[in-house]
């Protein structure tokens, strides 16, 4: 399955009943896309892994899970196809925006960097047949007004414009991006200072469904939750902080080990399936210092703190929605926009100095909003288990992710496809 086939998914439950001539109410689904932002496709517990997402595996349970669902190499392409259901040349991203800096490529067709007029939007064709349509959280589809998701087809938003931000403030994460840019129904606002991203994002969601369901209670919704969660930098809620204490100190290298057995497990990956080789730029775990492993668990600890709390933010929505009686006629979708992302920001040359100055990396201080951490190809390349490499590459550790379906008419038993 591809990212591009969701679109002709969507569009057909649209116009299910839409023909019908003077039809009493609209029963078209609801549809609920939840992105996840640089989730490794064995990280869910549906997916053989360790971290805890009741949530996001009880839609499993009752919905299907694709073993082989490819999306783009990067965010901004991934989503890019999404919303056009196009190839990303097409849509307007053939390449990352910040990634083409002083190519020749830059705004010739295809390399926009922001969504092209050669397409119409998801969220539009749904808006014109007769859906309210929200989203809150990642944009990175252009930063120009013109490009903003009021000019593509949605009635209420709140969105980060970049492809990523501090998860507290709106301090910047980049050396040339020192500030992040949000927009709400088009126009540029601030961020709420301390607020947790996810748990902003989702409020949001939760209000703008509420909201729609008071003004006109039979009209069918599309909400794109863009979740930022578990993008880097790995900052959590205090309460998060020491949820995974101690659950990683096994090391990468068995930690991916024991997640390709589990997916062989639970049929994700046949049982003949071969695990690619370490990374020859990748230290082995045992030759790390007791100091060293001790940071680098401390990182995968806050990762899985990140995902722990997206799931329950996740399981906010869904509760929500039962509670108003929208679930059962909820099409949900949950996936990631690309594989793991095995960046190292803090020691890059390129980021180094302006990570060091603005974010204090002590051991007792990651996690917390003034901490920059990520966890680097070590633990991405686990988290991208079974495959090799992870975000970035066009191997299939970057390109296959997880991917959960819950129809809009439950089935009993969970499917793998």
């Amino acid at each position: 399955m591809r990212v591009v086939d969701l679109l002709v998914l969507f569009l057909g439950l649209s116009l299910l009943i839409s023909c019908s001539p003077q039809k009493q109410a609209d029963s078209r689904p609801n549809i609920l896309l939840i992105v996840a932002d640089d989730l490794g496709y064995s990280d869910l517990g549906c997916y053989g892994g360790n971290i805890r997402t009741p949530n996001i595996d009880q839609l499993a349970k009752h919905g299907i899970r694709f073993s082989q669902f490819h999306t783009g190499p990067t965010c901004a392409v991934t989503r890019a196809m999404l919303l056009s259901g196009q190839n990303n040349h097409v849509a307007g991203m053939g390449i990352q925006d910040g990634l083409l800096t002083n190519s020749p490529m830059i705004g010739k067709p295809g390399y926009e960097s922001n969504l092209s007029d050669r397409i119409i939007p998801v969220s539009q064709l749904l808006q014109e047949s007769g859906y309210f349509t929200y989203t809150t959280g990642k944009w990175h589809l252009g930063k120009r007004e013109e490009d903003s998701p009021q000019q593509k087809g949605f009635d209420r938003s709140f969105n980060l414009l970049q492809g990523g931000s501090n998860h507290f403030n709106k301090i910047g994460i980049e050396p040339d991006d020192t500030l992040s840019l949000f927009r709400e129904d088009g126009q540029i606002v601030d961020y709420p200072e301390g607020k947790y991203s996810t748990q902003f994002y989702t409020d949001k969601l939760i209000d703008y469904i509420q909201e729609g369901k008071v003004k006109d209670p039979g009209k069918p919704f599309f909400a794109f939750a863009a979740y930022t969660s578990p993008h880097w930098p790995l900052q959590v809620p205090e309460d998060y902080l020491d949820r995974y204490e101690g659950d990683f100190d096994i090391g990468y290298d068995s930690l991916r080990v024991l997640r390709f057995e589990s997916l062989k497990e639970s049929g994700l990956i046949p049982p003949n399936a071969s695990l690619p080789p370490r990374l020859a730029s990748i230290t082995p775990w045992n030759e790390l210092t007791p100091e060293e492993k001790k940071i680098e668990s401390r990182k995968m600890e806050l990762y899985a703190a990140m995902v722990d709390n997206l799931d329950y933010h996740i399981g906010r929505i869904i509760h929500f929605l039962k509670a108003e009686g929208l679930y059962d006629n909820t099409l949900i979708v949950f996936m990631s926009d690309n594989g793991a992302a095995g960046n190292d920001f803090y020691n890059e040359t390129w980021s180094r100095d302006f990570i060091r100055k603005h974010y204090n990396n002590d051991y007792e201080n990651m996690g917390k909003e003034n901490s920059f951490v990520s966890y680097g190809p070590q633990w991405a390349q686990a988290g991208a288990a079974p495959f090799n490499r992870f975000k970035g590459y066009t191997t299939e550790g970057g390109i296959v992710s997880p991917i959960v379906i819950k129809p809009h008419k439950p089935t009993t038993t969970g499917l793998v496809k």
